[in-house]
């Protein structure tokens, strides 16, 4: 029985992004391999290996974009491999990195690897891929060698220059699409799938310094955190801070968040969410607890939460729970003194 590799939807990086640029449905794309776009919202969920080439495949074909694959690799940076891409970027020098990438690759994605050798004065890095199939699909293997030299250029610098590009499949695109993104010979139908290089490189020190090691490390615990720290929960708490203001909440937390008032709100209407309900849900939560919490005045609730006067604030709170504030805090105080409330 043929084994099911699986290969973290990092892999899958800019994909969204490409196929919106490009007017794919993205969507129809995703659902013809059972993946759908909840699948590439973080970095870390584990997709089938199998999909993941056949979604590449079928973009490709579908857009006629046979440099579909390296065209994606451009938009890829070490935030793809996740972990793996800590452990590089905190290694000394280049070989070091490489040594890291063939060790812990499987942390990634078992389904293929990265080996490293040295022949004379040369280098190379030899990609094998462990999942095999019968229908030939290239767009992976292009995706994976672009995705590559990209970390290599990351990490050297631009003074990175490969000495040659190997792919062991025939050319699917013009000649000068593979130069010009890898700045080198191409060689095709060739015994395996490598990039060839000085050895001299290998004693190169990782030019990742600091500053971009730490905004790496702060974008990868946000992309690891996104299923508990989303939009909603995001907007629900600076609603929570600034709800006694008087100025604008949408105003203020679209500053907050660095997004634009329109693009903000297009965010929470795909996904089903209104700000208004959003400010309404936590000016009835914070009501209710001011109520049964404290002996604050209706006067002084209805100001702590930012109504202009306390009939507004009345009205909204009857429209959540079907009564007034007074006869609400009646209400629970009256079931608390009963003796079996406890």
């Amino acid at each position: 029985m043929e084994q099911e590799y699986l290969i973290r939807s990092g892999s899958l990086q800019g994909y969204a992004e490409l196929m919106t640029s490009l007017q794919g449905d993205t969507h129809a794309l995703l659902k013809q391999v059972n993946l759908c776009i909840d699948d590439l919202k973080t970095h870390e969920k584990l997709i089938s290996f199998n999909s993941m080439q056949k979604l590449l495949e079928i973009s490709a074909d579908q857009l006629n974009m046979p440099h579909f694959g390296l065209t994606l690799s451009q938009r890829q940076n070490i935030e793809m491999l996740g972990p793996l891409g800590l452990l590089m970027a905190s290694c000394n020098t280049i070989k070091e990195a490489i040594y890291t990438v063939q060790r812990y690759m499987s942390a990634h994605s078992p389904a293929e690897n990265w080996i490293l050798s040295e022949i004379g004065n040369t280098a190379s890095i030899t990609r094998f891929e462990y999942a095999t199939n019968t229908i030939p699909l290239k767009q992976v293997k292009e995706l994976a060698l672009g995705a590559c030299y990209r970390m290599l250029t990351l990490f050297i610098g631009n003074q990175f220059n490969a000495i040659r590009l190997e792919l062991s499949h025939s050319a699917i695109s013009d000649i000068k699409i593979y130069r010009h993104i890898f700045k080198t010979d191409v060689k095709f139908n060739q015994d395996a799938d490598r990039i060839i290089f000085d050895k001299k490189y290998l004693d190169y020190p990782v030019i990742f310094n600091s500053k971009e090691r730490s905004q790496y490390l702060e974008n990868y615990i946000n992309l690891a955190t996104q299923p508990f720290d989303n939009l909603e929960r995001k907007i629900i708490s600076l609603i929570s801070q600034g709800i006694e203001t008087n100025q604008s909440l949408l105003d203020s937390i679209s500053t907050v968040l660095k997004m634009n008032k329109r693009t903000l709100q297009r965010h929470l209407t795909t996904q089903n969410i209104s700000f208004k309900d959003l400010v309404a849900h936590v000016k009835g939560t914070k009501a209710c607890w001011y109520l049964s919490a404290s002996q604050m005045s209706i006067t002084a609730i209805s100001a702590a939460l930012g109504y202009h006067d306390c009939s507004a604030f009345s009205k909204a709170f009857k429209k959540q729970h079907g009564c007034s504030p007074l006869q609400w805090r009646n209400k629970k105080q009256s079931t608390a003194n009963k003796p079996n409330a406890r």
